[in-house]
């Protein structure tokens, strides 16, 4: 079981195979830190997180995204990258 702050390297990334691995990794609790070509930097949050990929965010979108508790991760060419830790499970009680 990985520790809260640990961090790993996923290579092998592409642009078909990256949203699912954030995906998973997200339901692991893995956060997105960093990206470049070919690697996704994650550190473990401990709980699980979302992952948002936008191609050409404009200022105002960026802003609307901040707004709805979205971070920045990173940026890598003409894509953002951003997170946010999954919203607590609804208790119908």
């Amino acid at each position: 079981m990985p520790t809260k702050g640990e961090r790993t390297t996923i290579t092998k990334v592409h642009a078909f195979n990256e949203v699912g691995i954030l995906e998973e990794r997200g339901r692991q609790g893995w956060r997105l830190v960093g990206v470049g070509l070919g690697r996704l930097d994650v550190e473990y949050e401990g709980r699980p997180c979302e992952h948002l990929r936008v191609a050409f965010a404009s200022p105002a979108q960026l802003s609307a995204l901040r707004e709805a508790g979205w971070e920045v991760a990173g940026k890598w060419a003409f894509l953002t990258y951003l997170w946010r830790p999954s919203p607590e499970p609804r208790s119908d009680a």
